[in-house]
């Protein structure tokens, strides 16, 4: 009895493994997210006064015929440009308030060339036989100045500052894209102030009060697909003049069936213009409560164990918007195991991922909205170890119906709005396509926080598939010890997959749709809770009754947040 048991779900592992349980996919992308509150950063756009000029703003009203303009310093932009904005004033009577605000044009064309600490100025002068005398100040900056508690992270602030103190005049590209830069050496945040040049070289000073985070930690109670389990998550940032962060990421088991997932990553930045080479892995392994499999008298165990290595850089990086691609190699060694009760006999399925990814990222950031858009391609090879098999203790081994050698294709994107009297619009989707037969870790996957609030993690999952929500909020400030806001929010998800294995194409006419009704309670600081009650709209769950409202939280907490 026993053995026919074993041999009936030989036949159908695919088929009973992706028909009613749960924790299908990647199993890691079910993981709900640590989600952080989010601060408002000192902007790295800076404002800078023009010096005074008092001796000449006491002559605004004298009266003045201009007949020929000596125009000094003038070298970034073309001197024709600079001159032709005081050509209409020859021979005119005017007043010195009237050439001033002519002056401020210059001003203005230096700023639109993107030279923010240039500008042009009337200095104090007789006019006499109507010559006028128009100072152009090209700014640069001479020196940085690091104050606070830089820590071991000076000498990486002091190597980003260096293409600030090599442009001469300094433009906002440059400005904007080293401040950035900065702002990404790990726990490091400061606040810039920079004024506008006070001597006739050009030369300035940039002063950094800097804040150093040596240690940073997070942590949560989540539901990790067997229930709820603390996860917690640990920082080491820049703690050599490298400007390195490594971080561990773990789980804690509090029963022998509670989720096993440990992950950690080093980020290590290369030279001084964004360049970073990154380290990742993960170690994860559950026992899922698969009723497909159970009806069959066997007790699933599913492990993962991935490590991966790539190199990123911001292609574009400035206060509005950011492009950064990234190429990687990776390797997954994915085992799906099936045990039959009361008995020591045993069914596994193990596939060996070989695969490299690259990715283009792009972000803007206005006042109004925000976008965050991905867009990835990661191609497998059947080689440097790359395996498929199926064995038991009995005898019996087989050859999965997977393809090594994919091609998939993935796109992420979240479109957030800032709405009148606080309101919020998020809009968030993702999609994958492939026309191969993806190994388990390569499979999209949706459910609870991942466009299935109504239904568990790993829900459904195919070969392709897309998902999307979207979400209505309202914050509101409350100002008591504690809790500074409450953020009710409305959301409707959908989520849809396709199989291309032919065994599992019955499976592709379901599809996941639920709504929701939530809150977020935060300190913007120290914590954030985000919790709701959701109910399945279309495709029965696999939990329950089916149909019945569920209950998804996220508990978060974070140590000495910056």
């Amino acid at each position: 009895m026993h053995i026919g048991g074993v041999a009936l779900l030989a036949f159908g592992l695919c088929a009973a493994a992706h028909a009613d349980g749960p924790l299908r996919g990647n199993p890691v992308d079910a993981l709900p997210p640590l989600e952080k509150p989010r601060t408002q950063a000192p902007p790295p756009r800076l404002e800078g006064r023009t010096p005074e000029q008092s001796a000449v703003e006491a002559r605004l009203a004298q009266r003045i015929v201009p007949r020929h303009f000596d125009v000094i310093g003038v070298h970034a932009i073309p001197f024709a440009e600079v001159s032709a904005l005081l050509t209409p004033l020859a021979n005119k009577e005017i007043s010195v308030g009237e050439l001033v605000q002519q002056t401020d044009r210059i001003t203005a064309l230096y700023r639109a060339r993107g030279f923010p600490l240039s500008f042009a100025v009337v200095q104090n002068q007789s006019f006499a036989q109507g010559k006028v005398v128009v100072t152009v100040v090209e700014g640069f900056i001479s020196n940085v100045r690091v104050e606070g508690d830089a820590g071991t992270a000076k000498a990486r602030i002091d190597s980003l500052a260096q293409p600030l103190l090599r442009e001469k005049p300094l433009t906002a590209a440059t400005l904007e894209r080293v401040l950035n830069l900065m702002r990404m050496v790990p726990g490091v945040t400061f606040k810039p102030a920079l004024e506008l040049p006070r001597r006739a070289d050009g030369a300035t000073e940039l002063v950094l009060d800097v804040r150093h985070q040596a240690v940073s930690a997070n942590g949560g109670v989540v539901d990790l697909g067997t229930g709820m389990q603390p996860l917690l998550s640990a920082s080491a940032n820049s703690l050599t003049p490298l400007g390195e962060q490594t971080r561990l990421t773990g789980s804690i088991p509090l029963g022998t069936d509670d989720v096993r997932y440990f992950a950690g990553d080093i980020t290590i930045p290369i030279g001084h213009d964004g360049l970073g080479l990154k380290i990742d892995g993960f170690h994860y392994k559950a026992k899922p409560e698969d009723d497909a499999v159970e009806q069959l008298g066997f007790d699933r165990t599913v492990q993962t164990d991935r490590v991966g290595i790539g190199l990123s850089y911001p292609f574009l990086l400035d206060n509005r918007q950011s492009l950064t691609g990234t190429l990687g190699v990776y390797a997954v060694n994915a085992q799906d195991r099936y045990d039959l009760r009361h008995s020591d006999l045993w069914l596994r399925q193990d596939t060996r991922v070989r695969a490299a990814t690259a990715e283009l990222r792009y972000i803007t950031v206005a006042p109004a909205r925000s976008t965050d858009v991905s867009l990835s391609v990661s191609q497998g090879f059947d080689t440097l170890g790359a395996d498929k098999y199926i064995d038991s203790n009995y005898g019996y081994s087989s050859v999965p119906n997977v393809d090594l050698d994919f091609t998939r294709w993935n796109l992420n994107a979240k479109q957030s709005f800032v709405l009148p009297a606080q309101f919020g619009l998020t809009l968030a989707a993702a999609g994958q396509y492939s026309d191969d037969v993806l190994p388990t870790s390569e499979q999209i996957s949706f459910g609870s926080w991942r466009f299935g609030m109504g239904y568990p993690q790993g829900e459904q999952s195919g070969d392709k598939g897309v998902g999307a929500s979207a979400e209505v909020n309202r914050r509101f400030t409350v100002g008591i010890p504690m809790v500074s806001a409450l953020q009710p929010y409305l959301l409707i998800d959908y989520a849809r997959t396709w199989y291309n294995a032919a065994e599992l194409k019955p499976y592709n006419t379901q599809h996941l749709s639920s709504v929701a009704i939530g809150m977020r309670v935060t300190d913007d600081r120290y914590y954030l809770f985000d919790f709701n009650v959701a109910k399945p709209i279309a495709s029965a769950s696999s939990e329950g009754d089916g149909r019945g409202w569920r209950f998804n939280a996220n508990y978060s907490f974070y140590y000495n947040a910056i």
